[in-house]
């Protein structure tokens, strides 16, 4: 069993949060290979969210455990986190759950949920 022990934890999902999808040709895009296509060539450009990988680096920094997950699965957010050059900020990349088991809901106990924009901002660059 592995064991995350800090009792602050924070999890940031890949798609749509921390590289965007819906802006094509833009400078700042970088290529992830599409893992699940059999095509070895298959590939995407996606644009990295530079405020919300800012804002990960500072959760990481206060001293929180970082989880990233996605539904897209562990292949793909380990894929998102190695080409953003993530390692030494995220302690596990993982799938999204697909069910939980628990006496209390999800949103009565995750306290907030945060996003910041869709809309990558020239301001956003590092």
């Amino acid at each position: 069993m592995k064991v995350i022990k800090n009792d602050r934890t924070v999890f940031f999902d890949c798609d749509d949060t921390i590289v965007m999808w819906d802006h094509e040709n833009h400078p700042d895009a970088l290529t992830f290979r599409d893992i699940l296509d059999p095509d070895p060539n298959a590939c995407y450009s996606l644009v990295p969210h530079k405020r919300h990988i800012a804002m990960l680096k500072t959760f990481k920094r206060q001293g929180f455990s970082v989880v990233v997950w996605t539904q897209g699965g562990h292949l793909w957010a380990e894929e998102v986190v190695k080409v953003l050059g993530l390692e030494e900020f995220v302690d596990i990349a993982m799938a999204k759950p697909d069910t939980y088991f628990d006496d209390i809901e999800a949103k009565d106990f995750m306290q907030r949920r945060y996003f910041k924009s869709k809309i990558v901002y020239p301001e956003d660059k590092l």
